[in-house]
């Protein structure tokens, strides 16, 4: 009877040795996965950051010329009027050079305002990481976590790991901010130089209201610059963690980076928009 009962203790213990192990085998494979899955994401990132510069870049260059300036004033004189008359021609076509070149400035302001968006979106993604980007929910190594024990080497490896993810968290998460910073920042100030010309003259002020109110600002550098200044109160937010992942020099430089948008946000003209005809 003894040896029967020794016999099922043995099987209840090994029973339970095998659910431990299993279930550790999950907890490693999750994280496995999740770590695939940050990875993943930040290559995609800086992906969508390196499509947006080309982008920004190449539309900078495509800037057309801009036209010489339309002139409205009425005529004082008799011979004035008889020129105005006699150059009705050239300012019909002043004004239709004028719309061809609104309609380019459109047509690249969208290239840079969508690479912007997704760039955005997925370099936040990854800031806003849940759980923290590559911030392993394990604590216990292998020894710790396994009924049947592991060994040292066990041991040493899971800190080795650990150790690694904490090195690229404090690499890849500041370089993250800073990447985000230079497309919001750096879309504000493309908007700015590609509209500096007086360009919507001609296509009325309810166009205008119609075109605020449907891109919900995407198109005002005001906003751009709001949102690169934005980042300083996600840097200091405990949710995510990220101002541990500075080192007093990199926080210094994200610092001065944004002192920098603030002064161009102060100098920001708050009409300053794209128009659509």
């Amino acid at each position: 009877l003894d040896s029967v009962k020794e016999f099922m203790n043995e099987e209840t213990n090994m029973d339970q040795t095998f659910d431990d192990d299993n279930e550790m085998m999950m907890e490693l494979a999750q994280e496995a996965i999740l770590e695939h899955t940050a990875l993943c994401l930040y290559l995609e990132s800086h992906t969508c950051y390196e499509q947006w510069r080309t982008i920004c870049a190449l539309s900078l260059r495509e800037r057309p010329t801009t036209p010489p300036p339309l002139n409205y004033n009425n005529a004082s004189s008799s011979h004035e009027f008889t020129s105005m008359i006699a150059s009705a021609g050239d300012e019909i076509s002043l004004q239709n050079d004028w719309r061809l070149y609104n309609k380019e400035v459109i047509r690249l302001s969208k290239k840079v305002v969508t690479a912007a968006k997704h760039a955005g979106e997925a370099l936040m993604a990854l800031a806003t990481f849940p759980g923290g980007w590559l911030n392993s929910s394990s604590t216990n190594s292998p020894s710790k976590s396994s009924a049947g024990g592991a060994d040292d080497n066990d041991d040493n490896l899971f800190e080795q790991h650990k150790e690694e993810l904490e090195q690229l968290q404090k690499i890849c998460l500041p370089h993250t901010i800073q990447m985000l910073h230079v497309v919001l920042d750096g879309t504000a100030s493309f908007l700015e130089k590609i509209n500096s010309s007086d360009s919507t003259t001609i296509l009325g002020n309810n166009q205008q209201q119609e075109n605020e109110s449907s891109n919900e600002g995407s198109f005002r550098p005001r906003v751009w610059y709001q949102r690169a200044l934005n980042l300083a109160t996600l840097v200091a937010h405990d949710n995510y963690n990220l101002m541990d992942m500075y080192s007093h020099e990199q926080l210094q430089s994200f610092m001065t980076r944004i002192s920098n948008t603030s002064t161009k946000l102060l100098h920001c003209t708050g009409d300053t928009r794209i128009t659509f005809g």
